[in-house]
């Protein structure tokens, strides 16, 4: 297994090539790619991974030609909505992270995600 985000969403991708991303699409990419580094520090309080995450999120903002400045905003902010959507569905993340840890499939854990989900709604 390796670390890292591959974002395989068809509609981001098609929006990045076309150089007509918006707003809100950006941000769930960036909240997505961010996810990893958000789990460990909610998880463990510190998060010393997700180098390459943030690294390809840079890469990203720096392609849309972002100033360091507002590509840092949209970083922090990416990240504070991961960790209180984390937070807010603890159990659907604790409940994932069994999962996986019992080498669940993808299918078994979107399933685990959305049963937990719907008894925490």
């Amino acid at each position: 297994m390796q670390a890292g985000t591959r974002l395989c969403d068809a509609e981001f991708r098609a929006a990045v090539a076309s150089g007509k991303i918006t707003s809100s699409t950006l941000h769930d990419a960036a909240c997505v790619s961010l996810g990893g580094v958000a789990a460990e520090y909610v998880s463990r309080g510190s998060a010393e991974g997700g180098l390459a995450d943030v690294a390809s999120l840079d890469a990203l903002l720096n392609a849309l030609r972002f100033t360091p400045a507002k590509a840092g905003d949209t970083v922090r902010w990416a990240l504070l909505d991961s960790v209180a959507l984390l937070r807010r569905h603890a159990a659907a993340h604790a409940a994932l992270a069994r999962a996986m840890a019992a080498r669940a499939s993808v299918a078994g854990c979107i399933q685990v995600v959305e049963s937990t989900l719907s008894d925490d709604v």
